[in-house]
């Protein structure tokens, strides 16, 4: 199934940019890095079964939504 309208405007790449209420997380992880703490998390559309991971590293302002 092709990326649905929604999806197709999230803002890649970018903390804090915003997703979309159709996005259910999936699952959740956190690790260490040397400057501090990254999150993860991971959802799924269940508009069009497009996958997405949200990192959160505020080391990090190319960290944010990626397409899975």
């Amino acid at each position: 199934m092709p990326m649905c309208e929604k999806c197709a405007t999230i803002v890649t790449g970018r903390r804090h940019a915003a997703g979309h209420e159709d996005l259910k997380e999936t699952g959740h992880s956190k690790y260490n890095m040397g400057q501090g703490t990254v999150y993860t998390r991971a959802y799924t559309c269940s508009t069009c079964g497009t996958k997405w991971e949200y990192e959160d590293d505020k080391n990090d302002d190319g960290a944010g939504w990626s397409r899975v």
